[in-house]
């Protein structure tokens, strides 16, 4: 069963990018519940828990001592474990990009005339995933329900032949 709403965070320091990801998403994405941070810190501090965090590599637009990318994405992983996060940089770099994956990173997307179709892609992927991931779970906990009453069962059968043979 799919979740009701998927907790997204845009970390973005340009204003005009991040609100034109932050309409796409909402417009595409029903279930998202997007919130957009101009930094890291600011992410990071917010006290709230994202599904999905979409990430800029340079967020020092006004803030030239904010964490980059990689700073934000090693404590992302720490702090919120299991969260998927996508990487949207103007950075096209194959070190960056190889250092965000091996940190974590879901993907790696070159902002350009592609990364809105790219971004679109890696979301829907991201979402089957964490919708399997949810049935995978209710799966286990229906499994280990009847793995439990089926050993009541079989120790009231037992116990029952126990007290029959005395």
């Amino acid at each position: 069963m799919a979740r009701d709403k998927l907790n997204v965070f845009v970390v973005e320091d340009d204003p005009v990018y991040r609100e034109m990801l932050t309409d796409l998403l909402q417009g595409n994405y029903p279930r998202a519940v997007v919130s957009g941070f101009a930094t890291g810190e600011d992410a990071l501090g917010s006290g709230s828990r994202p599904d999905i965090l979409i990430l800029d590599f340079y967020l020092n637009r006004d803030r030239e001592d904010a964490m980059d990318g990689l700073e934000v994405l090693r404590e992302a992983v720490r702090k919120w474990p299991g969260a998927k996060t996508v990487i949207l940089s103007a950075q096209e770099h194959i070190d960056i990009s190889v250092s965000m994956m091996k940190y974590g990173a879901f993907d790696y997307i070159v902002k350009g005339a592609s990364d809105k179709y790219r971004l679109q892609n890696t979301l829907n992927h991201i979402i089957t995933l964490i919708d399997y991931d949810g049935r995978i779970r209710n799966t286990r906990l229906a499994l280990g329900a009847i793995a439990g009453a089926l050993v009541m069962v079989l120790m009231y059968i037992l116990l029952g032949q126990a007290s029959t043979e005395t």
